[in-house]
Order: C-alpha cells, then structure tokens, then sequence
C-alpha cells in the first residue's frame, strides 16, 4: 500500500507520497522516476492514489475534460463515472462491478481546492489536510502534532513517521503543488 497526504495552507495545496510499491510480496523503492502514486496532468489537476498500483496505471493515462473548476460536482458527475468506466475498458473492474469492490482511494487537487474519494466514491472536500493509504494513521498522528511551519516539511516527517511503523511505506518523500511544476524528492 503506501501513504499519500494532501494539505491545504492559504492558496496552494501540496500533494505528498512515499516511494514504496508491494508487487507479489516484493517490495520496490520508486526514486528515480516520478512517484508513482501522484500525478500532475497538463491541465493542473494533482491527483494521489492509495491502492493497487494497475489503477493508478490506469489512471494515469486517462485523458479527461477538465474547465479549471474543481469542484464536488465535477468530481461526482464526471471524474468518477469517467475513473469507473476507464478501470472497466481496461478489464480492471467487471463491468457490473461498483466502488464497493474497488481497493483505491485518492486525493485531488488545483490550486486551492481539495478533496478526497473514498473507495465507495464517497467524495469530501478537505479544508486542512488529509492522509489516506496504509500508513496513513501514523501519518496523521505526526501532521497533527507537528509544530513544524514548512508543509513540505510537514509531508515528509509525516511520511518518515508512517515508514518506521509501516512495512509498505518507505522514503524517499515525493512531494508536488498545486502551483507550480516542482517535484521535490526529500530522502
């Protein structure tokens, strides 16, 4: 699984990832190319995903309208309906299964904006911060905690907290926001 942590401070949202992938009972440390649990699409849409990683393979080669309007709205109407019915094209969900059976959660951001769906496609915007994946109470526990100001630095104890209690969460930190294209690796 993995850990993935979205946080909102005034006009900006980072996005966060540790680098582990388990694959069949092995693990693999994922830092030499861009995380492979957060995308940021040509149109600025950030995206996190916590889950099988054949999803997020999926996912992140979806080409989707988006207008520069993140919103509940757009989430419920469009980009799930439109996640469910690229997983199905690609034989990732039978085509009668719902978001019942799916294993994946994510984080989706621009600019100020945030929000969270849950694997039933529950979708919450998210104010101040969230975590989702294995990891994610530990990394809760530490964002909630921190005294720390620097987000990015916020993400990446986070993480390491998650990682020293979390067999399939592991440094390096990825992290990414919603206003610029920087990708900043913190070992």
């Amino acid at each position: 699984m993995s850990v993935v942590i979205g946080m909102k401070i005034e006009d900006k949202v980072y996005i966060g990832a540790d680098s582990c992938t388990m694959c069949s009972g092995n693990k693999y440390i994922d830092k030499y190319q861009l995380n492979n649990k957060i995308i940021k699409f040509p149109n600025g849409l950030i995206v996190g995903h916590s889950g099988r990683k054949r999803a997020f393979d999926i996912v992140k080669t979806m080409n989707f309208e988006f207008n520069g309007v993140l919103n509940q709205k757009y989430l419920v109407r469009y980009f799930v309906p439109k996640l469910l019915e690229e997983l199905k094209e690609f034989e990732y969900l039978d085509s009668d299964e719902q978001f019942e059976h799916f294993d994946s959660r994510f984080i989706v951001a621009y600019k100020d904006k945030m929000f969270a769906i849950s694997n039933d496609a529950c979708v919450s915007e998210i104010g101040d911060f969230v975590t989702i994946g294995s990891g994610e109470s530990e990394a809760f526990g530490s964002i909630y905690t921190s005294k720390e100001e620097n987000p990015e630095i916020i993400i990446r104890d986070a993480i390491k907290a998650a990682s020293m209690h979390d067999d399939s969460v592991e440094m390096p930190a990825i992290i990414m926001n919603t206003l610029s294209d920087d990708v900043k690796i913190y070992e």
